[in-house]
């Protein structure tokens, strides 16, 4: 612990193992005072108004956090409207349930937040869709990115959006924990929820995924991974569901490799014992079990039956 004499604000004991660089405060909610100026975000009582303008004020790969404080909200009308650059910015979402920092995307099918900086950390943030047909809400190609404690929805049941985070082939060692997808309605349109481009060392560990998705919910499709894993926590299982036809949870590149399992639960849309072999679909990936899955309501999980290993 460390005295750290902030210009225009109290002074403060901070933890510099976990808050080593400057640490900023946004806020637009009422009451808040949030003023994007020069001198501003220093001191809760007086933040920042925008996450795009305390981004500006932080310095890449010194440590710096930004707090945003319950209540504040941010609409996304245009592509890149919050461009997060600066790498090693530690984002930190204050509030539980609806009063979490909530971003919501209007106007423009092509709105989205892009994450281009390396080691950026976001946490306990809420993503929206408030349009039809969005194409993306995160696009992520930095590496050593992590999303943790998350949530993703769509807040009316005509609203779809194509695939909600889309990585690049250099968003090497993604983390993306703790995450849930709600897909109101189920409403056709949506292709995945996560859309996986190549990369080394991604790591997802949902809590709960559901939509209408017509490839899968979590969809690598056109470019190989390298050690690649996906997988629920002991005390906490992944649970993951796909209304669409198609009867997909994960698809993966004939290439990519890795480790899917365990602790991972799903529920498709119709019966039969083919469907619960193509609910996870990985040639060379390694399965560990349980990996159940239901495919008809009032029935237990069948464990998937991918080609167990010969004790040879």
């Amino acid at each position: 612990m460390f005295y750290r004499v902030i210009p225009g604000a109290p002074d403060a004991i901070v933890n510099e193992t976990k808050f080593p660089g400057a640490v900023f405060y946004v806020s637009n909610a009422t009451g808040a005072n949030g003023s994007d100026v020069v001198g501003a975000g220093i001191n809760p009582d007086a933040p920042f108004k925008t996450l795009a303008y305390a981004l500006t004020q932080a310095t890449a790969d010194q440590g710096d956090s930004i707090f945003i404080l319950p209540g504040h909200a941010e609409n996304i009308a245009a592509a890149a409207a919050i461009a997060i650059s600066v790498g090693g910015v530690r984002i930190y979402g204050l509030g539980k349930g609806a009063k979490r920092p909530t971003f919501t995307f209007i106007t423009s099918t092509a709105a989205t937040i892009t994450i281009a900086g390396n080691d950026v950390w976001i946490e306990n943030c809420l993503f929206v869709n408030g349009i039809d047909a969005l194409a993306n809400m995160l696009t992520i190609s930095g590496a050593d990115v992590t999303l943790n404690g998350c949530e993703i929805r769509d807040n009316n049941a005509s609203f779809a959006c194509t695939n909600a985070i889309v990585t690049t082939a250099a968003a090497n060692r993604l983390s993306i924990l703790n995450h849930v997808h709600r897909a109101n309605g189920g409403k056709a349109g949506a292709v995945s929820a996560i859309s996986i481009v190549g990369g080394d060392g991604i790591a997802i560990n949902p809590e709960l995924m559901d939509g209408d998705f017509s490839t899968a919910v979590i969809n690598n499709a056109t470019t190989a991974c390298t050690d690649l894993r996906i997988f629920g926590d002991g005390g906490n299982p992944a649970y993951l569901r796909n209304r669409d036809a198609t009867k997909v949870l994960v698809t993966l590149h004939a290439n990519s490799t890795g480790q899917v399992g365990p602790n991972l639960y799903g529920r498709i849309s119709g019966a039969g014992a083919s469907n619960i072999t193509n609910a996870y679909v990985g040639a060379k990936m390694d399965f560990f079990q349980p990996i159940a899955i239901s495919n008809t309501d009032g029935t237990v999980g069948l464990n998937t039956t991918i080609t167990a290993s010969a004790n040879s």
